[in-house]
Order: C-alpha cells, then structure tokens, then sequence
C-alpha cells in the first residue's frame, strides 16, 4: 500500500564488514542495497539485490546479505519493497 514500515529489529539497523571483507574494497563504492519485506516484517533473503552488483566483491554481498536479512520490520497487509544508499569508504 506504499506506507511506511518501521524497523523493529534490530534498534540501529548497521551493516560492520569484516576486515577480509574490507580488504576487498578497492575503492570508496556506493550501491543501492533493495529488498522485499515480506507481510511478516521479516526480510526476504533471496530478494536482497545490489545495484550496481558487479562493484562489490562476492564477500562483501555475502556479509550485507546475511546482516540486511536479520532485519524485521513492522508487519502489514501486503509485502512491500525497501531500499537504501550504502556507502563503504577504502580505508
């Protein structure tokens, strides 16, 4: 229905990369992270996409995947879709 849902889990939603992970970041990388929230609130794992997908290293969508499909929000009538801007800076 296009209505907001809030987060409810976890408190501060954050995304930490491991430090192999962050080996791999060549360069600072910015992508949009989308994902379907299912009616539940929970996150639907195989729905999570990277865009564009081909600038993050493999490990580093395993990692975003596995902490963004923890996730639960609100629940509603209908699943509805959710994205965000992530930015991962070369340290």
């Amino acid at each position: 229905d296009g209505s907001r849902r809030a987060i409810r889990e976890p408190e501060k939603p954050e995304i930490s990369l491991s430090r192999q992970a962050q080996q791999a970041v060549e360069n600072n990388i910015t992508v949009i992270v989308s994902f379907t929230v299912q009616s539940n609130g929970f996150v639907s794992r195989s729905s999570i996409k990277f865009t564009p997908a081909s600038v993050l290293a493999q490990i580093i969508q395993n990692e975003i995947i596995e902490q963004v499909s923890k996730w639960v929000f609100d629940p509603a009538d209908n699943p509805g879709t959710a994205s965000f801007e992530y930015t991962i800076k070369k340290k």
